[in-house]
């Protein structure tokens, strides 16, 4: 299969991308940004206990690049009722 535009997005791995059940966060999406940056519920509760994001939690959270498409599959194996 080949994809003629990649769109790649910040996302909290190994976990988030292959795992399911984990709680699926995000930024906020907006019709000019459909895959904002996420993050898993581990990684939400310990960025709300330290008051927000920040070099330590960041690290933990392991954030790196994932495509759309995968972004769109965590999220849906991910997102909790």
């Amino acid at each position: 299969m080949r994809r003629s535009r990649i769109e790649l997005r910040d996302l909290c791995l190994p976990p988030l991308a292959h795992g399911s059940g984990l709680g699926f966060f995000c930024s906020g999406e907006t019709a000019d940004d459909p895959h904002p940056d996420a993050w898993r519920g581990e990684c939400d509760e310990r960025m709300m206990a330290d008051g927000g994001w920040n070099e330590a939690n960041e690290e933990l959270a392991g954030i790196t690049l994932i495509c759309a498409r995968c972004y769109d599959a965590a999220k849906s194996r991910n997102t909790r009722a």
